[in-house]
This record gives C-alpha cells, structure tokens and sequence, in this order.
C-alpha cells in the first residue's frame, strides 16, 4: 500500500477515531465545538516527523501539550505552535498534567520499554491515553496499563491502524463472509525499509509480524455481535 494511503489512515484513525471516542466526554461537552487536546510525550523522530505535523488536518484534536527529556527542543516545538511554557513538560514533572485542563489526552510515542510507565502515569493524571505499538514489553506490562485505566475510568486505546486500511477490511470482509473459503492459514509480508543508519535502519527491510498477526487474528475470528 502506498505513502499517501498509510498517512491518510494515521492521521484519520489514530487522531479522528481518539477524539471520536471522547465526544461525549464533559470537557466536549462543556464546549460545544471544542478539539480535543493532546499531550505528545516524546519528541523523536515519529513524534516530530508524523504525528505533530498532521494536527492541521484534524477537525477534533488539537496539540495542546509536549513532554519531552529535551527542554530546548521542547521549548522551541511549542513555540511554533503557539504553545506557552505552561504546557512544556519534562519526564520528572509529567505528573503535574493533572493540573491542565487543555490536555484531554495523552499520547505516548516512546520507546517501547517506557509506554506502561507513562500510560499508567497519565491514567492517574486523570487523562484518557493513546500509546503507540507495541502496547508494551510484557503481558504484565499489558495487564497493569489496562488496569490503571480501568482503575481512572480513562479511555486506552493502542495505535494500531492496519485493520483500518481500506485492502485490509476488504480482506477481512472476504474471510468473514466465506468467500475465501475456510481460512486454515494465512501468509503476509508487512515491514518497512530502512536506510538511516542515524536512525537505526540499515539497507534490509524490518519485518512487523505483531502487526500481521493482530491483522490475522481480527480476519479469521467471526465479527462479535
């Protein structure tokens, strides 16, 4: 699938659906017409590269908060979207989110290994959580992050978009209905290529099989009703 189809489902799902989610919320209902403002903890290359930049094309969501390890870079992003120094924050002072009112959600675009540590840590902030893939790096992990949000009556919601993708409901419509027949097994290819050193990449292609999977397992399992 083509670079513009994959951004149009980024920006649309993971942005548009988040914010659907939470329109019966008291903070949209308090403000008819209000966006939704997000929190972007982590300011690397996919949160400054992908997410950030499409907040222009969203109806209901709003940058309104950055959590950064980088003061200057954090200071300089919020700058240019007119943010003022209130809505900076660090890893250390995370938790004094609690207190803005303009940050409905959190988004976690960090590494892998620090998404339980501050979804839990934004669920007890009292804000609904979007948390990129992987969910985390354990069942456990899995497990606590669930249960925080349970804990808060917060909304989580993982950054999965596949399933979204116009190919791919129309594969799952086809498994559904049995128009394929009896799925006994299924074969895919799903990565990405690399070339930045700088950024970790080499000249091969990176596979993404939890992504596969998630996507196979939601095809083959009858619709729930």
């Amino acid at each position: 699938m083509g670079k513009p189809v994959i951004d149009f489902g980024r920006r649309d799902v993971l942005l548009g659906s988040a914010a659907l989610l939470l329109a019966t919320s008291s903070a949209a209902r308090a403000v008819p017409g209000r966006k939704l403002g997000y929190a972007i903890v982590g300011l690397g290359g996919y949160g400054l590269g992908v997410i950030i930049p499409q907040f222009v094309n969203c109806t209901h969501s709003r940058l309104a908060a950055v959590v950064s390890g980088d003061r200057a870079k954090a200071t300089r992003l919020a700058a240019e979207h007119g943010l003022g120094a209130g809505a900076i924050y660090s890893y250390a002072d995370f938790n004094r989110i609690r207190d803005n009112p303009d940050v409905d959600i959190v988004y976690v675009c960090l590494p892998n290994a620090m998404h339980a540590e501050f979804t839990i840590r934004a669920a007890r902030a009292g804000k609904h959580v979007l948390c990129e893939k992987p969910m985390a790096v354990s069942v456990a992990e899995c497990e606590a992050m669930i249960a925080a949000c349970r804990a808060a009556d917060r909304k989580l919601m993982i950054g999965y978009r596949c399933h979204f993708e116009a190919y791919n409901l129309e594969a799952m419509r086809l498994a559904r209905s049995g128009a394929a027949g009896k799925i006994r097994y299924v074969r895919s290819e799903h990565g990405f290529v690399q070339h930045d050193p700088a950024r970790g990449g080499s000249s091969g292609r990176c596979p993404a099989g939890a992504r596969l999977w998630t996507w196979a397992s939601t095809a083959c399992r009858p619709r729930a009703t």
